[in-house]
């Protein structure tokens, strides 16, 4: 929200996959480029969590996503369920996979 995509882009693996609730599917490298670009700007975000699972040094974290932005041009207002899977390496903690799934079915 604060448009800090370097320090996000320090929490994100290389092989990063983020899966939008409407099914596009980006890279590591098209999710940053796009933030960097203005092309996705987030106004307000809210992200409880629901649980986090630890196993041999993966976390899958399930959540809820409710947040607003402006997205190629248009406000969207999203509520999506999301699933991050985060992975521990020499680095920290970083996100290798993120997938949402919305939690209504009504377009906005």
């Amino acid at each position: 929200m604060n448009g800090d995509t370097e320090g996000f882009a320090l929490l994100c693996h290389p092989n990063l996959i983020f899966l939008h609730a409407t099914g596009e599917t980006e890279t590591r490298e098209s999710y940053l480029s796009k933030l960097e670009a203005g092309r996705y700007t987030y106004n307000r975000v809210e992200h409880p969590i629901h649980s986090i699972t630890v196993a041999d040094g993966t976390a899958v974290v399930m959540g809820d996503v409710i947040a607003e932005l402006n997205a190629e041009g248009k406000t969207i207002r999203l509520q999506n369920r999301v699933l991050a899977t985060w992975v521990q390496t020499n680095q920290g903690w970083l996100l290798v996979g993120h997938a949402g799934l919305p939690l209504d079915n009504r377009r906005r």
